[in-house]
């Protein structure tokens, strides 16, 4: 355990390399239920598309948040969301990207998720 966190450390002649965190899979709040779907970045403009598609699902008792890049590979990279309120979730996990929030607003009276400065809605 780290910092109240249950860990996977990885020991190899005196050296440790974090390798995951242990997440506990929880009851989804009917909040983040209605938010289950595929999404669209609503304000694109003129970046780049790096991602084909994104999707919010609920497996196993986590609810993740899956998008495929374009550039890198056809697979698909999937994070675990950790709901901490009915319009904030954080980004499960330790290391790089990790810990990011996504937040929900309402823009011309239609609910979007922010991350990163993109809006995205559910199609």
């Amino acid at each position: 355990k780290v910092a109240g966190r249950e860990v996977l450390v990885l020991s190899n002649r005196g050296r440790e390399l974090l390798v995951g965190e242990k997440i506990k899979p929880a009851a989804l709040a009917a909040a983040w239920q209605k938010r289950v779907g595929d999404y669209l970045i609503e304000n694109l403009g003129d970046d780049f598309p790096l991602v084909e598609k994104i999707q919010i699902r609920f497996d196993n008792g986590l609810l993740l948040i899956e998008c495929s890049l374009s550039l890198l590979s056809r697979n698909t990279m999937s994070f675990i969301l950790e709901p901490l309120s009915d319009t904030e979730a954080v980004i499960a996990g330790l290391g790089s990207g990790m810990g990011e929030t996504i937040r929900v607003l309402t823009v011309n009276g239609r609910e979007v998720l922010s991350y990163s400065g993109y809006l995205l809605r559910k199609k």
